[in-house]
């Protein structure tokens, strides 16, 4: 029952929500919703099911070439990925990956979220040097859109180290461990 009254509120969000800004309102709203269910009963299934409805809704009022369509995209790869449903998980990231290149362009913070999660998704079942690949090419754009004293670029170098890490090159691990380090000890004001 509580589902249906949830479904019901994010409709009329949806359908009622002022154009222009439908897009913060709406995801925000979702996101909220589905972090409060989930605090309560921790029932994935059921918000994986209101974030569906939510998103099918969403794409009939605005269409799919929108952000928040691949954001919504995003947060059930989220959801998939916690719940370790890897192939799930992957298609939901590559499609809203494909969506943010198209309204975002392939060089935008949004794309490199969507590749640093494909890589992390790579990096839990064991394919570190296919998650190394796509951290990489999260990094490079990282690099160019915020720079590199941001803290998405130094939790991206720190994926990167977890890889070799987990591949027992602990040379290269400690050296991109030291970087993200060093971009976080900066950001805090700590000097050594």
């Amino acid at each position: 029952m509580k589902a249906i009254s949830i479904f019901i509120f994010l409709y009329f969000i949806l359908y009622y929500s002022v154009p222009g800004q439908t897009d913060t309102l709406t995801c925000e709203t979702c996101k909220k919703i589905l972090e409060q269910r989930l605090q309560f009963d921790s029932s994935f299934t059921e918000a994986l099911k209101i974030a569906d409805k939510c998103t099918i809704i969403y794409t009939m009022k605005n269409g799919m070439y929108d952000s928040a369509y691949a954001r919504s995209l995003y947060q059930i790869g989220e959801i998939n990925f916690s719940i370790t449903q890897h192939r799930k998980a992957r298609q939901y990231f590559k499609l809203a990956m494909a969506i943010r290149e198209k309204v975002n362009g392939k060089k935008s913070e949004a794309c490199a979220q969507s590749l640093n999660s494909i890589g992390s998704l790579n990096f839990v079942i064991g394919r570190y040097r296919k998650a190394r690949k796509y951290y990489k090419q999260a990094l490079e754009i990282r690099e160019k859109v915020s720079g590199k004293d941001q803290s998405n670029y130094a939790s991206t170098l720190n994926n990167i180290g977890a890889c070799y890490y987990a591949k027992v090159k602990y040379d290269r691990a400690l050296k991109y461990f030291q970087q993200a380090l060093t971009i976080r000890e900066k950001a805090l004001g700590i000097k050594r």
